[in-house]
C-alpha cells in the first residue's frame, strides 16, 4: 500500500484478488471497521475478519474467477466486433444488390447477342 498525504493507494490486481476472496459466492457479507453498519450497531451475520488461511485456501479460486470475468468482458467485445462486422457486411450487400438488376439485364443481352 502507498500512502500519500491522507490518501492510501493499492495496486488494482492485488485489490481485485483480495475483494474477490472476501466476496466469494456463499460467504456472508463483510463489514470493514468504521463502516456505517457497525457505527449504527446494525450488525447481523456479517463478518468483520478473514483468516489468512481462508484467503490462501480461496486464492486460486479468486484468481480463476477474475480471469473468467476478464475473459467474459473480452468476449463481449468480440461479440460487439462481430455484430458491427455483420452490420457492415449487410450494408455492403444491400449496396451491391441495387446493381444486380442492371448487371443481370446486361448479361442477358450479351448472351442473346452471342446466340443470335
Amino acid at each position: 500500500m502507498l500512502e500519500i498525504g491522507s490518501k492510501r493507494y493499492v495496486e488494482m490486481t492485488s485489490f481485485s484478488i483480495a475483494i474477490r476472496s472476501v466476496l466469494s459466492i456463499g460467504n456472508p457479507d463483510f463489514l470493514v471497521p468504521g463502516c456505517q453498519t457497525l457505527k449504527k450497531n446494525r450488525r447481523t451475520t456479517e463478518r468483520t475478519t478473514m483468516k489468512p488461511e481462508e484467503f490462501e485456501k480461496n486464492f486460486e479460486t479468486a484468481v480463476l474467477c477474475l480471469m473468467a470475468s476478464s475473459d467474459l468482458n473480452l468476449k463481449r467485445s468480440i461479440y460487439e466486433l462481430k455484430k458491427a462486422a455483420k452490420k457492415v457486411a449487410t450494408r455492403l450487400t444491400d449496396a451491391g444488390i441495387q446493381f444486380l438488376p442492371p448487371r443481370a439485364q446486361s448479361d442477358a443481352q450479351k448472351s442473346d447477342q452471342e446466340e443470335g
